[in-house]
């Protein structure tokens, strides 16, 4: 991937997504097990732009909890659409919030789970920028209803900074959005300048640009080499204990141990 890496900081590596995280898609319930009440089921109609929105609500049975553990949503999980995931040039990927768990995954939403989940905030601010959000046009299949599949997620490309500069570009973004909004507030009626204020902010974070300074001052911060095989380390650990859970519950035969 050198050609990904030539206009980013020497600290910074370039990876593909399946390298940091792993993409689970939803289960197809049917109609005839939706409830009342109960847990509520997450679907394309519940992802909007940063957040979950819940005008249509559906709901299984709480002892789908149980029976689907791996689908239950929590605080902080980040979920994208994966059917008609851009709309006017913007992704439908929300971070749920307390209020909005817990919840059932449905099919053809992907949810993100991190190998290490320091880096959650920087990849949902990643999604947003021009280079990812051309990534999914390049990549989305059908024409009446273009999608996208788990399959192709995995081997996206994204940048990746060292920690503690992940950290500063989320502050600095963060911090550029509450002053996008406050002379929103102001300005409503320029919206189309504000929309080129927020994809130049974006842009420019994740080429380094909105950090250089910080890493002038910080010559000798942990690069992102660091981080990557720290995440490494941490996917096979994770790998290894599903692994043993499986054979634990009797999903796979067990090879002994030279298996692993």
């Amino acid at each position: 991937m050198v050609d990904e890496l030539r206009n980013f900081p020497k600290s910074w590596e370039s990876v593909k997504l399946g390298d940091i995280l792993s993409v689970i898609s939803g289960e197809a319930f049917k109609k005839k097990d939706y409830t009342s009440s109960g847990i509520k089921l997450l679907q394309i109609a519940n992802v909007s732009f940063g957040k979950a929105i819940w005008e249509q609500q559906n709901f299984l049975p709480e002892k789908f909890i149980i029976k689907y553990p791996e689908l239950v949503l929590k605080t902080n999980d980040i979920v994208m659409a994966l059917n008609r995931p851009l709309l006017d040039g913007v992704l439908k990927i929300a971070v749920l919030k307390e209020e909005d768990t817990p919840a059932i995954l449905y099919q053809r939403v992907a949810l993100f789970k991190f190998f290490i989940n320091e880096i959650s905030n920087y990849f949902f601010y990643y999604t947003q920028s021009p280079k990812f959000i051309q990534l999914i046009r390049d990549n989305l299949q059908g024409t009446d209803q273009p999608y996208i599949n788990t399959s192709t997620l995995p081997n996206l490309p994204i940048p990746i900074a060292p920690l503690n500069e992940q950290r500063r570009i989320v502050a600095k973004i963060e911090a550029l959005k509450a002053r996008s909004q406050r002379v929103k507030e102001e300005l409503e009626d320029i919206p189309e300048l504000l929309d080129q204020f927020r994809q130049s902010v974006l842009a420019a974070a994740f080429r380094g640009d909105l950090t250089a300074d910080w890493r002038e001052q910080n010559p000798d911060v942990e690069p992102a080499s660091v981080l990557l095989e720290r995440i490494r380390t941490e996917r096979r650990r994770k790998w290894s204990e599903e692994l043993y859970n499986k054979r634990k519950n009797n999903k796979i035969p067990n090879f002994g141990t030279n298996f692993i």
